[in-house]
């Protein structure tokens, strides 16, 4: 029964984690990325706060340090460093390379005696190759070393992130987690904005970025907290290795909402995909 509600979890954070990038590109407003993640994230904080009100929950310290860690590997360094290698390199560099903190995740298991098998690292290592097939025909740019160096941080803070998740969710609400991580993601970079850019071109982003709120609410509120969820009840590896769908299907929910084209190697990326996905649950 358990199993079931998991993998209902973990549909819901993939699905609203694919709608996010097509909100986020129906947005006219344009103010700098690390602005927009900080209002993206504290409209996800606000979105969950009637429910720590309701419960009555009242931070402790060991609460706030986890949220602290798991907000700066996750969002902090992963997500800034995947945003400024798509700056530098082309999505079909991109993409790939930072969804193998899949096969990261494995190998960090592996030597932190988190339950892995053989078996795992291999479907991981399927769902690389999947993500790989559906953007190795993407439209190729000068690509530069420096989006290379930025992916691989993506990849292995996300790898970090995720055990960091996995662990938090076993002495923690995951809701209370989600909401603690955001608001320390918000504020560190707010901060940083404002240092770099200043109040003109930071403060604007919480009422001019529309879509780009909304996404925050979906993707990080809504999609985060029912990935937490999962976690919760899931076995690791078969979670995590789904997650790596999420770059594929938010191609077909562009078809859908921004009219972009599919192409037959997203398709057949998607099926490698979840082959990987029925093979970590053998």
């Amino acid at each position: 029964m358990l199993q079931g509600i998991g993998w209902i979890y973990i549909a819901v954070s993939v699905i609203a984690w694919s709608i996010s990038p097509s909100l986020i590109a129906l947005d006219r407003g344009r103010y700098n990325s690390i602005a927009a993640n900080a209002s993206r994230s504290l409209y996800a904080a606000l979105f969950m706060l009637p429910y720590l009100i309701l419960i009555g929950y009242v931070p402790s310290a060991n609460d706030l340090l986890m949220a602290v860690l798991v907000g700066i590997t996750g969002a902090v360094v992963g997500d800034t460093a995947y945003v400024a290698a798509l700056r530098c390199s082309s999505p079909g560099l991109v993409i790939p390379v930072s969804y193998t903190y899949v096969f990261v995740a494995q190998i960090i298991g592996v030597f932190i005696g988190t339950s892995i098998d053989y078996m795992d690292i291999v479907a991981s290592l399927v769902a690389v190759l999947g993500v790989y097939i559906a953007y190795s025909g993407s439209r190729k740019t000068s690509s530069s070393l420096k989006g290379l160096v930025y992916s691989v941080v993506a990849s292995f803070s996300w790898g970090v992130f995720v055990h960091l998740v996995n662990y938090a969710v076993s002495v923690m609400d995951p809701i209370v987690l989600n909401f603690l991580r955001l608001l320390v993601t918000s504020a560190v970079l707010f901060i940083v904005s404002l240092i770099l850019y200043g109040s003109r071109n930071s403060l604007p982003a919480l009422y001019r970025l529309r879509y780009t709120n909304l996404s925050g609410i979906l993707g990080f509120g809504v999609g985060g907290t029912f990935f937490y969820l999962a976690l919760s009840v899931l076995e690791f590896s078969p979670a995590i290795i789904t997650t790596a769908l999420t770059p594929l299907t938010a191609v077909f929910t562009a078809k859908l909402l921004l009219k972009e084209e599919i192409r037959l190697k997203h398709v057949i990326g998607t099926l490698v995909v979840v082959g990987a996905i029925v093979l970590s649950t053998i």
